[in-house]
């Protein structure tokens, strides 16, 4: 079929939030509209993917914990089996690096440094709880 025959056809339909937006479709159902064709209006953050690069890490070594920042999370590994380190627990950060993490071992409270510094109970590792978040005006190293 040529590029005459096919026939596009704009139609102005509503999204959820009541925007108005041109949607195209073609009898050819190979073609699909290009990103660009659509408004960027009714764009909406809906998750991200908070590990990436470890630039810092803490140990327990009585209880065989080792905490590590990675990208903008920290996951907590029981290294009980050295050569088969075992995934229990992960803390989301919203934004920027974990540039630095102290480890407790009296208190056994983890220190993460990023855009903030957020103090964490890490008694339970299975269920580690945010004790308080420090604001600080830029990053925080540590």
């Amino acid at each position: 079929m040529s590029a005459l025959g096919i026939a596009l056809s704009v139609v102005l339909s509503l999204n959820p939030k009541g925007a108005l937006y041109p949607s195209l479709f073609s009898q050819d159902s190979s073609s699909f509209p290009s990103p660009m064709d659509l408004d960027s209006l009714n764009v909406r953050r809906v998750g991200d993917w908070p590990f990436g690069p470890a630039y810092a890490v803490a140990v327990d070594f009585v209880r065989g914990l080792v905490f590590l920042g990675s990208g903008g999370g920290v996951l907590i590994l029981d290294m009980a089996d050295g050569g088969n380190p075992v995934k229990v627990w992960e803390i989301h950060r919203s934004y920027g690096l974990v540039t630095g993490l102290f480890y407790d071992s009296e208190a056994m409270r983890l220190y993460v440094a990023g855009k903030e510094v957020k103090v964490v109970d890490v008694s339970d590792p299975a269920m580690p709880e945010v004790l308080g978040v420090i604001h600080t005006p830029g990053d925080a190293y540590g």
